[in-house]
């Protein structure tokens, strides 16, 4: 249970890329190669001001691992921390 305040924005999701790199094509246009994608997603929470009817938004954010991160072998083999090793290394 998270907290009540904080609602979700799952709208708001951006990909954000680690531990790659900028290769320049032969074309000379950069793309990003390798790395680990992770999902940010936004949450916002009401900050009421004092004395007035006025509320502004604190924009928090959390990650989120694609599905297919998820080692389902490794799960069934009863190895669970292996499992969600990439939500772990999100986390961080």
């Amino acid at each position: 249970m998270g907290n009540p305040w904080e609602i979700v924005r799952y709208d708001v999701t951006y990909p954000v890329k680690f531990y790659g790199k900028v290769v320049e094509g032969l074309d000379g246009r950069k793309r990003w190669v390798g790395g680990e994608d992770i999902d940010a997603v936004a949450y916002d929470v009401p900050i009421p001001g004092y004395k007035t009817k006025t509320t502004l938004s604190l924009r928090l954010w959390s990650t989120k691992v694609p599905a297919q991160d998820f080692d389902l072998q490794a799960f069934n083999a009863g190895d669970h921390s292996k499992a969600i090793e990439g939500q772990t290394n999100a986390e961080k």
